[in-house]
């Protein structure tokens, strides 16, 4: 599962790893932090996402800010570590030094494999979340 910080209000570095604390133990899924700034206003910094790697379901995170001077420190996080992977979700910064952890929406190349991931994983997370 990925997950955005919450959007709306101008949350502290704190709020985010009380939010993303939060929904690692209340979601029986992995979980991969989403850093997409200009959406919810505010940027995982990567003290925070160090504090989130120590949670065991946290594992990933997919940065879409185009920040690449911000992105070497989460690169920097993850060295030695083999059980948490980052993506560069920004296309222009994707290009940047040819990193191999590219990844974009994929869903107008491969529509069937998406698809066939809703309807299998959908159903599942619906009766999970229905019991709360």
């Amino acid at each position: 599962m990925s997950a955005p910080a919450p959007f709306y209000y101008n949350h502290s570095q704190a709020d985010l790893v009380a939010h993303f604390a939060a929904i690692a133990e209340e979601v029986p899924a992995p979980l991969v932090l989403y850093n997409i700034p200009r959406n919810v206003k505010v940027s995982l910094t990567a003290e925070t996402v160090g504090r989130l790697m120590e949670i065991p379901s946290v594992i990933g995170l997919k940065d879409s800010a185009g920040d690449m001077a911000q992105f070497q420190p989460y690169l920097e996080l993850r060295d030695g570590r083999t059980d948490f992977s980052i993506a560069q979700g920004c296309t222009r910064a994707a290009a940047w030094r040819n990193r191999p952890m590219i990844l974009r929406n994929r869903d107008e190349e491969a529509p069937g494999r998406y698809r066939s991931l809703y309807r299998t994983v959908f159903p599942k997370l619906l009766s999970t979340f229905s019991g709360l």
